[in-house]
């Protein structure tokens, strides 16, 4: 009878772990369901989001039309676009009536409130009792939100193919606003026949923000997407469109770039389109997949449940009838085989160690995905793939969980067998007998290592200038408030200096953008090398960029930098057969005699720049 009990027990104990692995695996699948489901309503309400963004920025372009060209033709056009924009807004508002789930759409109410500020502002305009520039600001304040919320599902997603759908989806729909705020822009042209120096360098700044994005999109971009846009740009009105920018802005075909931007536009959206209905596509392949795999772990669970309840009646038989004993051990020895090939052939790794941390089975899956084989580890103790680099509170905490609530979930950063790195999603549970007491240990991995890469990539597009590999303006920010802190907190000073390149628009016009991309990066690289390790210089866009120095205890050394600067920008860069120069000017501001946040500094050398370009160029000044 003993003996039959050892033998149950040894049967018994994979069966439980198989049980709870099925009962895990289809939480996981559950859940994956429920996520998919919520991503596909934020998805549609992204869609009708874009289209109510295309329709606002068509109206913002026939609202500066008119504006600028006050006649019926171009009011009748204007009214015309505002019913398409009225009837987007309402297919939002419809769908919004019915999915009022705040919790899923945690900015699904965005401008529903500004719609008495449209009316407000379609009146100004009708009565032209408002500028082109708060036209421009009225519209861009309502379209950069909707916007912004296509990337919202990309949180909860946890498929690579959606997020890069949902970036590049977003990264165009930017790409595609910037074009329309340069047509805006550009709507001077039908009227007044020329742009002032302050117009062009604006329109000079959104047409590098759209370059900025359409690159990341072309990055993000799956092949189909690609294809699809390659097509695109090959169309008659983006040709038309390249040949207009490569001329300078006063001697533009007026009539000509406004019908070749609004058919580039709409290309632009046709493209959206092409995502949204490739989301669409592949959330229904998810969708399908996974109910595919709860099927299977339905069907596991059911096994694993009918098998244990076999076991249990043929201990009782044995019990009564003791010699059948030898039959009924080589039944479960089968069935043991059976369980073994299940779990060997699953997609996860799985490993089961004794309470003391003693390893005693490793899955085929470990194996490929650790470079180690079973040899290697039977028997040891699972801190031979440590790398060392996980932190000691995620230990403390997977022990206190494991202790309290039964099972840890979260990320190792673990070492194969080569010496490589790489992340692993884990979970972790304990196998008990029928008194409670720990037996096993069981732990199921996936390998999340290029996850982590791609969002590290992203983050780093996010926050740095894609042709200097500086800093964008938004690190820059980020870096200078940092900066103002620890000289609060340690009594120094904080500088920030502003600087613009002088004579950079000639060399672009005359030696094209390749040679302004050379120079900027030259310039970039000279004035890094002029700097200490703790100081930042970031490019904030077109030839300007910032520098800003920290824990400065001798302000004499700001003026000494700043000189260096100069000296080192009007330095020749070679250039194929040629000698590029520029020079730089220089505004500072410090902290805290010019101010007490970035916004302030940032806001004071950039007039403290253009003070010393007013006054002869290539030189620096402090803001007075």
């Amino acid at each position: 009878m003993n003996l039959n009990k050892n033998v149950f027990l040894l049967a018994i104990l994979p069966v439980i772990a198989l049980v709870v692995l099925s009962a895990f695996m289809l939480e996981q699948q559950l859940s994956v369901i429920g996520q998919a489901n919520k991503l596909k309503k934020v998805i549609q309400l992204s869609l009708l989001n874009n289209e109510v963004v295309h329709q606002l920025q068509k109206e913002r372009g026939r609202s500066n039309v008119y504006l600028y060209r006050q006649n019926k033709s171009n009011f009748s056009l204007l009214s015309q676009q505002r019913l398409l924009t009225d009837n987007a807004l309402n297919k939002r508002a419809q769908y919004l009536s019915i999915e009022q789930d705040k919790a899923i759409y945690p900015v699904s109410f965005l401008i529903i409130n500004q719609m008495g500020s449209l009316v407000e502002k379609r009146e100004n305009i009708d009565k032209l009792n408002i500028t082109s520039k708060e036209a421009i600001s009225f519209y861009s304040q309502m379209i950069n939100p909707l916007i912004d919320s296509l990337l919202l599902p990309a949180t909860p997603s946890k498929s690579k193919d959606v997020d890069d759908l949902l970036f590049s989806y977003f990264h165009l729909s930017k790409a595609k606003e910037y074009a329309g705020i340069e047509r805006a822009l550009l709507a001077k042209l039908l009227s007044q026949g020329g742009l002032n120096d302050q117009d062009e360098k604006e329109i000079i700044q959104t047409r590098a923000m759209e370059a900025t994005h359409l690159q990341t999109f072309g990055i993000v971009a799956n092949d189909s997407i690609s294809s699809a846009y390659q097509n695109t740009i090959k169309d008659e009105a983006f040709i038309n469109y390249a040949k207009i920018r490569r001329n300078r802005i006063a001697f533009i075909n007026k009539q000509r770039w406004f019908e070749d931007a609004t058919a580039r536009i709409d290309l632009l959206h046709n493209i959206e389109n092409e995502i949204a209905k490739s989301l669409l596509n592949q959330l229904d392949t998810i969708g399908q997949d996974n109910k595919q795999q709860l099927k299977i772990s339905l069907l596991y669970g059911g096994m694993s449940i009918a098998l244990t309840l076999l076991l249990f009646v043929k201990l009782l038989h044995n019990m009564a009838i003791e010699r059948r004993y030898k039959k009924q051990l080589e039944n479960q020895t089968e069935e043991l085989h059976l369980f073994k090939l299940v779990v060997d052939n699953s997609h996860n790794g799985v490993v089961i160690t004794s309470p003391a941390g003693i390893i005693s089975y490793v899955n085929r899956h470990f194996c490929n995905m650790s470079g180690y084989e079973a040899n290697d580890v039977l028997g040891k103790n699972p801190r031979i793939w440590s790398s060392g680099e996980t932190a000691q509170e995620t230990y403390r905490q997977l022990y206190k969980s494991l202790k309290e609530q039964g099972i840890w979930q979260g990320e190792l950063k673990n070492k194969r067998k080569a010496g490589e790195l790489y992340w692993t999603s884990t979970a972790i549970f304990p196998v008990k007998s029928i008194d409670g007491t720990v037996k096993s240990y069981v732990c199921i991995q996936k390998d999340i290592t290029q996850q982590k890469k791609d969002k590290e990539q992203i983050e780093h597009l996010v926050n740095h200038d894609t042709l200097t590999g500086l800093p964008s303006l938004r690190l820059g920010r980020d870096r200078l408030a940092q900066a103002i802190l620890s000289a609060k907190r340690h009594q120094l000073i904080t500088a920030v200096m502003f600087i613009d390149l002088d004579g950079f628009k000639k060399i672009n016009d005359t030696f094209g953008h390749s040679a302004g991309d050379k120079v900027l990066i030259a310039v970039g690289q000279r004035i890094v090398d002029l700097l200490r390790l703790t100081d930042t210089v970031a490019r904030i866009g077109g030839d300007e960029f910032i520098v800003i120095m920290t824990d400065i205890k001798d302000e004499k050394a700001i003026s000494q930098v700043a000189q260096k600067i100069i000296n080192e920008v009007k330095r020749p860069i070679d250039y194929k057969n040629e000698q590029l120069f520029v020079t730089a000017s220089i505004g500072i501001a410090q902290y805290p005699i010019h101010g007490s946040s970035s916004e302030e500094l940032m806001q004071n050398a950039d007039n403290a720049m253009y003070s010393i370009k007013d006054k002869g160029k290539n030189n620096f000044t402090f803001y007075h």
